[in-house]
């Protein structure tokens, strides 16, 4: 592809710093970040792929989880699951939550309930 004359104002999608691109279709303002880019998007990727196999791990003939579980399964931090274990609220979409005392999960379905 070839060089603009023009010089087109962008903003570095990796540190968000302002460049002036040479085609349209750049995206970031050096190879540097480029890198630095890629990089982070491999990283996440093993991420994603190293926590989908943990989930795959937590069997599903168990009637309870555990609060690390929990944090795998629903993608929120474990003070999330712990305030919502002592104060459940029917507008929190996780209500659905009842414990025991070893602070072990017993996850309810709706038609369960009624």
């Amino acid at each position: 592809m070839g060089y603009s004359k023009l010089k087109i104002p962008k903003v570095c999608e990796h540190c968000g710093k302002q460049f002036e691109a040479k085609t349209v279709i750049t995206r970031f303002c050096s190879k540097e970040c480029g890198h630095k880019a890629d990089n982070a998007r491999k990283k996440a990727g093993r991420k994603d792929a190293k926590q989908q196999e943990l989930i795959a791990k937590i069997p599903n003939n168990r009637p309870y989880i555990s609060i690390s579980e929990a944090v795998l399964l629903f993608g929120i931090s474990r003070d999330t699951i712990y305030r919502l274990v002592e104060n459940p609220t029917q507008t929190d979409p996780l209500s659905l939550i009842q414990t025991d005392p070893p602070l072990r999960f017993k996850l309810t379905h709706p038609a369960d309930s009624n």
